[in-house]
């Protein structure tokens, strides 16, 4: 996973248990955009993250925490 300087988030690699976040469990090779349209993380400026081998977390500007996978 890589957090972008404007708050986006992408991953790539194993992604057996939705840990992407981009709504499949298909492996990537690129680096595809974690969903956020139509989640509680719409529009939300993320701040940090942090993954490990079946999850991820996130927190945004306001101290809200995410996870997904």
């Amino acid at each position: 996973m890589a957090l972008s300087q404007d708050g986006l988030i992408f991953g790539w690699g194993w992604n057996q248990y939705g840990q992407l976040g981009d709504g499949t469990t298909i492996q990537r090779n690129q680096a595809i955009q974690v969903l956020t349209q139509g989640t509680q993380m719409e529009e939300k400026i993320i701040m940090n993250i942090s993954c490990g081998g079946y999850h991820c977390l996130a927190l945004d500007s306001s101290g809200f925490t995410y996870s997904w996978g």
